[in-house]
């Protein structure tokens, strides 16, 4: 098994997150052109963007 099948099983169980200092918009673009990626955050990370991570994923409600 390649490492991308082995990516696509676990994105069944996972959310698979970038979390970079890079405010590249490329880089962002790049993370974003594989499919399991589900989000891209950038440093520093804050208890907003975990907030809005759980929200954005159903994983916490007001």
């Amino acid at each position: 098994m390649n490492s991308r099948n082995s990516i696509r099983k676990l994105k069944k169980h996972f959310l698979i997150s970038i979390i970079t200092s890079s405010i590249d918009t490329s880089d962002k673009t790049k993370a974003f052109s594989y499919p399991e990626v589900s989000d891209y955050i950038t440093k520093p990370l804050t208890g907003k963007h975990i907030l809005d991570f759980l929200k954005k994923h159903h994983l916490y409600e007001d």
